[in-house]
Order: C-alpha cells, then sequence, then structure tokens
C-alpha cells in the first residue's frame, strides 16, 4: 500500500517501536511514548498540513488531540474508537452482547451497577485498580459513530479482510485513502 501511494503523494513511513525498531529502548513502549515519538517526528521534520494514517492501534487519535496543528487529516483503519473500545474479554462481552436483542441494553444495566464493574467481564479486566464511577459512567453514554464526530468523516467498510487491511487489501486502501485526501482539499 505504501508502494502504492508513493506514484503520487509523499509517504514517510516511521518504524514504530512495536517490536520491528533497531534498537532497544530507554523505556518500555507504552502508548503515551509512542504517541510522544510521533508528535517529536512531525516537529522535528517540521511536517505540517500531515495526513496522519494509522491502523489498528488507534494512538494516532491522541496525537491528533494534542497535536492539531500539525495535522491536515486523520485517517484511522481498524482503529479502536466508541464501538471497538474496550479490548480483550470487556470488548467480546461488548460484541456478545451486540449480536443479541437486547444484550447492550443489559450489559449497560450490569455495568451500571457499580459492585459488578469490577468483574472480569467487566472493565475488571481492564486495570490493576479501580476506574471511577463518574468515568465509567461516561463510557456508558450513547455516543454517535466517530465519523459522525469528525467535520469531513467518512466511515468506509472494506469487504473480505480483518484488521490487518494494508496487508488483506492494500490496492483498495490506497485508492481509498486517494479518495480521501483529494476529497478534503
Amino acid at each position: 500500500m505504501i508502494a502504492d501511494l508513493r506514484t503520487d503523494h509523499r509517504v514517510i513511513a516511521p518504524t514504530l517501536p512495536y517490536g520491528a525498531h533497531r534498537r532497544p529502548l530507554s523505556r518500555p513502549p507504552t502508548p503515551d511514548l509512542v504517541n510522544e515519538l510521533i508528535a517529536e517526528f512531525l516537529e522535528r521534520l517540521d511536517l505540517i498540513g500531515v495526513t496522519l494514517v494509522e491502523n489498528d492501534c488507534g494512538r494516532a487519535q491522541t496525537v491528533a488531540a494534542r497535536h492539531p496543528e500539525r495535522l491536515a487529516r486523520l485517517a484511522l483503519i481498524a482503529c479502536e474508537a466508541f464501538d471497538t473500545y474496550p479490548p480483550g474479554l470487556p470488548g467480546k462481552m461488548i460484541g456478545a452482547a451486540c449480536r443479541v436483542p437486547g444484550g447492550v441494553s443489559l450489559l449497560v444495566r450490569v455495568l451500571g451497577l457499580r459492585p459488578l464493574r469490577r468483574l472480569p467481564v467487566g472493565i475488571g479486566a481492564l486495570t490493576k485498580r479501580p476506574v471511577p464511577d463518574a468515568v465509567v459512567d461516561g463510557w456508558l453514554r450513547p455516543r454517535p459513530p466517530l465519523a459522525e464526530l469528525l467535520p469531513q468523516g467518512r466511515l468506509v467498510e472494506i469487504e473480505d479482510t480483518r484488521t490487518l487491511i494494508p496487508e488483506d487489501q492494500p490496492e483498495l486502501l490506497a485508492s481509498l485513502l486517494r479518495e480521501f485526501i483529494a476529497d478534503t482539499r
């Protein structure tokens, strides 16, 4: 996909510390560290008007929130957002609840019972310490799809693929990114 886009766009693809980095890091590759590295990368190269593309992790959302002055566009590909977060067992429980009529309503009511939130099928599997009730209450509030919240947002579903869309459908993804960039100039 990168080679395809490079034919008519300037593409810079840094090696991020997800196991492919060449030298050991001085500290563990936490989400915040990766966000800082991306922001520093943009700053050191003095990149402005960037289309930041990310697959899977959803960390680009944080970079966009903290450094909007550097970005013109944000392309989130198979990323966690409102409807795919939290990951892991709680995320699977939410997914299962979505497939059963009335399941989401039941799950929200169960998680609305504060003593049950610390169970492994609730928020308890994601943290070592309790999450404040006000935070969980906010998570349980209904939200529109992320694409509806962004001024030029759009949701595109790509058939016959899983999370690693650049591997499963590279030509189609490159074409969709070209179209998105052209439409949002």
